[in-house]
């Protein structure tokens, strides 16, 4: 099986999206888990200076 590479955007106070950098190379910054049903799920590293604060994301995955 071959994972895609996951994007990450984060929404702007404006509504308008903007790439997450997770990466210090290329592909780390992520990581990949199996679920118990088959799937696969990512997860990622999120640092905010306002621990309340509400963040909304959207990941995509490519090849």
């Amino acid at each position: 099986m071959t994972f895609g590479r996951p994007l990450i955007e984060v929404q702007k106070p404006d509504g308008t999206w903007e790439k997450h950098e997770t990466a210090v190379k290329e592909y780390d910054g992520y990581g990949i888990f199996y679920n118990r049903d088959g799937s696969y799920g990512y997860a990622f590293v999120y640092e905010s200076d306002d621990p309340s604060a509400e963040v909304t994301f959207r990941v995509t995955v490519g090849s």
